[in-house]
């Protein structure tokens, strides 16, 4: 139920009283002191060229004080980053935590040093030597050296038992981690990668405490790091807290006195918070929507908003252990029937884009004019229903048959799931939706406790590597359909090693081809993303991807 304005104000008042009751009060730092210049973050090294994180220099100085205001859907079904896919933990997590590297907050496509001030790489390309900056505390005041980054590294590539490492083959070009002294790390590759640093710079790559997994088993319910922000409280259902790290290695910062993430389910409620000021920025996920942008812009006209892409898709996966989805003739025809261009209008109000395996504003994708003349994807639709049907009759199923969809709560994915219900039937699929919330639907994919199953997934970074080796290659951690393709792992194989880009980029297209064929999954969407938010809120840029970007050590604001 939609609540209406006045209840919505009091409720998010109440929330901010609830969680500044459960933080220790943090002094604020002065604010009429303009703050020391940045230093630059690299270093010089014999990887290639590696910007600065230093902002260029604006009219106005940058301000210290304050609480930054946000929100998100769900709560994080928990905090432990390494076992989980879900943006819902990144935002909770990442403020208060540090990587070896990272993409640059103020060219999010480069990456630049974090925990690590500096790396070399070896002549051969199969050697990388991390060196961490000295004296840096986690926020339990404990040491963090090169041993926590091997623990942290080694963690999510060779896993312990009982753990789930959604991205444990993204790193399986890694023949060896060590940690000859305390601030070095060395990493052994099998091969050469064209992917591994844009891999370790990732949200969910972050250093962890070695000791605090030891003791507690996982991090599944505390957040410890080297971040900017030092996590303060959690209250399910309401939302969390962190403070100013005051011993945050990089110097001056960050400028704010700490963030506030409320949980609200409500997409409309969020909206409301935001369009009154209890927000300062609408949620990173999901993308604010082009009909509230303009009652915004109406109202607002200094509101600002930024858009940006990001590789995260919304799909429909087979689950192909259960018949008639084992069946390749009956996964095709339900890709033919579905009008991607009429989905995107319908439930996304044309703030997506209809493409294929890659993203379609990457550098990856098929052309776009060859994608669009695909079966599946080209209008109208006439031919593609034609066919469907009759590979549903050659398939031994004329009459149609009953199926069940695994459906996320939330509204983009309801409406996914009701569109793609509504297509089948030209088929006689008779398919009756199961709604779950993130953490029962993330359990019953992996279990396998599915026949069709819409829903989100997105990566941090648009590459073959971490697209395929999630989602795509025998037993990957995300390849939920039991999708399996012996032409595809060699190729998946050999682009991973291939570090001419013109070349990776003919042995990712046949990657590409070879899933369009075999249909493991129907692409419905490519997410594109705005974010709205206060002028006040300074010195922030959206990032490729809803995952990076989320530590705010840069931002200020200006009153």
């Amino acid at each position: 139920m939609r609540r209406a304005l006045p209840r919505t104000c009091y409720c998010l008042v109440l929330l901010g009283l609830a969680l500044a009751s459960c933080v220790p009060g943090v002094a604020p730092t002065p604010a009429t002191k303009a703050p020391p210049p940045a230093k630059a973050l690299a270093a010089q090294t014999t990887a290639p060229a590696v910007p600065t994180s230093t902002p260029k220099a604006a009219a106005e100085q940058p301000r210290y004080g304050g609480i930054l205001t946000t929100s998100t859907r769900e709560d994080p079904p928990h905090f432990d980053v390494q076992q989980t896919t879900t943006i819902y933990t990144v935002l909770a997590v990442a403020p208060s935590t540090s990587g070896l590297l990272q993409y640059d907050p103020h060219a999010p496509t480069e990456v630049i040093p974090d925990l690590a001030e500096r790396w070399e790489v070896s002549a051969d390309g199969k050697v990388y030597t991390f060196h961490l900056r000295r004296g840096v505390k986690f926020h339990d005041g404990k040491p963090a050296t090169s041993e926590d980054a091997k623990f942290s590294l080694d963690r999510v590539r060779q896993p312990p038992q009982g753990m789930v490492s959604p991205r444990r083959g993204v790193f399986s070009m890694i023949s060896k981690t060590e940690a000859p002294d305390e601030n070095t790390l060395k990493v052994t590759l099998k091969d050469v990668s064209a992917s591994f640093v844009g891999n370790i710079a990732t949200a969910f790559e972050v250093v962890f405490p070695k000791h605090v997994i030891q003791e507690k088993g996982d991090m599944k319910a505390t957040i410890v790091g080297t971040g900017p922000y030092v996590h303060k409280s959690y209250m399910r259902g309401v939302g969390y807290e962190a403070a100013r790290n005051s011993n945050y290695f990089v110097k001056g910062r960050p400028f704010l006195d700490g963030i506030r993430g409320y949980i609200i389910p409500d997409g409309s409620t969020q909206f409301a918070a935001l369009r009154t000021g209890q927000l300062t920025m609408s949620s990173p996920y999901p993308s604010i929507l082009p009909s509230q942008v303009q009652i915004l812009k109406a109202s607002s006209p200094e509101v600002v908003i930024q858009e940006g892409w990001m590789p995260s898709i919304k799909v429909v996966l087979f689950n192909m252990r259960r018949p008639p989805w084992n069946d390749p003739r009956v996964r095709r025809a339900v890709n033919l029937v579905i009008d991607r261009q009429a989905l995107v209008k319908t439930a996304m109000e044309e703030m997506a884009d209809v493409g294929g395996v890659m993203a379609p504003r990457g550098i990856w994708a098929l052309p776009r004019e060859q994608m669009l003349s695909m079966p599946g994807y080209r209008q109208p639709k006439d031919a593609d229903i034609a066919e469907a049907k009759k590979l549903i009759v050659e398939a031994g199923i004329p009459e149609g048959f009953k199926t069940e969809f695994l459906v996320r709560r939330g509204r983009e994915f309801e409406d996914l799931g009701v569109f793609v219900q509504d297509s089948v039937k030209k088929l006689g699929i008779d398919a009756r939706i199961r709604l779950e919330l993130r953490v029962a639907a993330d359990k019953d994919l992996l279990d396998g406790r599915f026949e069709v199953g819409p829903l989100a997934i997105a990566v941090p970074v648009d590459d073959p590597d971490a697209w395929f080796g999630q989602l795509y290659v025998t037993g990957a951690g995300r390849n939920h359909m039991g999708y399996s393709n012996p032409r595809l792992d060699q190729l998946f194989e050999k682009q991973a090693r291939t570090m001419d880009l013109t070349e990776r980029k003919g042995l990712v297209a046949e990657m590409q081809r070879i899933v369009l064929e075999d249909n493991p999954v129907a692409v419905a969407w490519w997410d594109r993303w705005q974010i709205a938010y206060w002028p006040q809120m300074r010195n922030w840029k959206i990032g490729i991807g809803i995952h990076n970007n989320n530590k705010y050590q840069d931002v200020w604001l200006a009153k």
